[in-house]
């Protein structure tokens, strides 16, 4: 199944409808960058760059019902952009969406309401007088401040991240409007000052967190030094939130789209599952990587394997922790944990809406290239631009020139779109940076302190070592386990190899292997009533 080209064109409208009405916020840092190409039928590569934006990043959000927390100091604009991209998605404030301070007075009386009606009717608190308040069924939402609410606030909050509200009556509610489907939409962004320098804030609590799919710090991703030029060029001018369209529609359309139409490349749908084995220790007496805290208060690392230095094994307890797989991924294996499967969702769903952006972009760049602009800052950039015609020939099979020969490479282009490493990989980051675990004394010491940059270069290694393990002779009828399976004395070589290089490779072929057996169709029940 493929997704349809007028997908691509509803994109491009709403995605350059926000663009225009968000131009008042300046933010001209990408935060991700997807080095991409074209694949020619003679296996060579026609490289282009796609560039994403903050605004790119939040639009991602609306169409994959994505919720994003955004983080950092006071005085970056978090709260004026989440405001822009509502009133650019949904139209008016209170007609398409609602902005709420949370602070210690956030309650029941907050979210619900009592409903006259049935107080006139002579009907009890407990048959149903009580109803969620008009903003929570409205698309989208604002929270500004979550973590200025102390912790006894924090489970009202995971039911509304949640989207499932209960009542005072003890009623359950779904928030957002409702969807074709019998489900409800609604796109959240919360927005929060976070650190030591502010008083009267709470700890996050962790499963509200995990609440929120995105997170952009923007502490990392700072203005630039052209931005704050054009802010002060601007002045103290008041924001106006000028749009009055609201594009619920097609972004609806576009969410169902996703799901269903957007397939992963098996090659992606693997890597993401290699993603998740990195929790995987084969020293571990559990199978894990982790930590057990012993009775005195101190940790230790359940790997039994020794370190070794210059093959010589190290004495003592605390040398117990790695093997000589540390030398993998620049030796991140102790300090980097895997993604979990329920991260591993939101974060392909994610992925799903980067591949979308990215053909969008495709086929924004193959305009721009008719019109010999070859490259747009913070949405394209095409590289040797004076053999592109020739590329998209042997793309296309075909000797067109000019506009059929772009309009023939959109159409291959869309039908045969799918999620692809490099879609994942810029998923990674905003998905992960608070749900990945890694050791916070390493991320200190090598990274600065910077989450995503550790996690930018973990992905990246972990690709590499991904590729590495696909490109290994024992692994080089890999793909039978699509179809099916591998033999047994295949899975012996392939086991092999993985035991002493590549362990998590061995658990995603394994899993692979399995999912075959149980699904093949010679898999036979067994009759027991002859015992009988």
């Amino acid at each position: 199944m493929s997704i349809d080209k007028s997908l691509i064109q509803e994109i491009h409208a709403i995605n350059d409808s926000v663009h225009k009405n968000a131009a008042q916020y300046f933010h001209t840092r990408p935060l991700a960058v997807s080095k991409t190409g074209l694949v020619l039928p003679s296996k060579v590569k026609h490289p282009f760059e796609i560039e994403y934006d903050i605004k790119d990043l939040l639009l991602i959000g609306a169409i994959t019902h994505s919720s994003v927390l955004m983080t950092g100091g006071t005085d970056t604009g978090k709260t004026t952009l989440a405001k822009l991209m509502m009133n650019s998605l949904f139209g008016k404030e209170e007609e398409g969406w609602h902005r709420i301070d949370v602070d210690t007075d956030f309650g029941k009386d907050t979210y619900t309401d009592v409903d006259f009606s049935k107080m006139i009717e002579g009907k009890k608190l407990s048959e149903g007088m009580y109803q969620a308040m008009g903003f929570l069924n409205l698309p989208g939402l604002i929270w500004d401040e979550i973590n200025r609410s102390h912790s006894g606030l924090t489970a009202k909050l995971l039911h509304i991240f949640d989207r499932d509200i209960s009542l005072p009556d003890g009623r359950r509610a779904k928030t957002g409007v409702s969807t074709e489907n019998g489900n409800t939409y609604q796109f959240q962004i919360a927005a929060i000052n976070e650190g030591d320098d502010y008083t009267g804030t709470y700890q996050l609590d962790r499963a509200l967190r995990r609440r929120t799919i995105l997170e952009i710090p923007f502490d990392i991703f700072s203005l630039t030094a052209y931005d704050q030029l054009c802010i002060k060029k601007r002045g103290k001018r008041e924001i106006a939130l000028e749009n009055n369209i609201p594009h619920l529609d097609q972004i609806l359309h576009i969410y169902k789209s996703v799901g269903k139409a957007l397939p992963l490349h098996p090659l992606a749908e693997m890597y993401a599952s290699y993603l998740e084995s990195f929790d995987y220790c084969k020293h571990s007496l559990t199978g894990e990587k982790g930590s057990i805290a012993a009775r005195n208060g101190s940790i230790n690392h359940v790997c039994t394997q020794p370190l070794r230095l210059n093959g010589e094994e190290l004495e003592g307890e605390e040398n117990r922790m790695s093997c000589n797989l540390i030398k993998s991924l620049e030796g991140m294996c102790p300090y980097v944990r895997g993604i979990s499967a329920g991260v591993s969702k939101n974060f392909l769903a994610v992925a799903r809406g980067f591949a979308l952006l990215r053909a969008t972009k495709f086929v924004e760049m193959l305009a721009g290239f008719q019109q010999e602009i070859n490259e747009k800052p913070l949405s394209y950039g095409l590289y040797q631009p004076e053999r592109f015609t020739s590329s998209l020939q042997e793309y296309t099979g075909t000797r067109l020139t000019g506009k059929d020969l772009c309009r023939k490479t959109v159409d291959m282009y869309v039908e045969n779109l799918e999620v692809e490493l490099e879609d994942i990989n810029s998923a990674l980051g905003f998905v992960g940076y608070s749900k990945i675990g890694m050791s916070g004394i390493w991320v200190s010491k090598h990274y600065q302190g910077n989450r995503f940059e550790a996690i930018r270069k973990f992905s990246a290694e972990a690709k590499k070592k991904f590729e590495e393990g696909l490109a290994a002779p024992e692994l080089a009828n890999v793909s039978a386990i699509f179809e099916d399976g591998l033999s047994e004395q295949e899975l012996r070589k392939i086991r092999g190899y993985c035991e002493g290089n590549n362990p998590w490779l061995w658990k995603v072929v394994e899993a692979y292997m399995v999912d075959t057996r149980m699904s093949s169709p010679s898999r036979k029940e067994v009759d027991i009533e002859a015992l009988y």
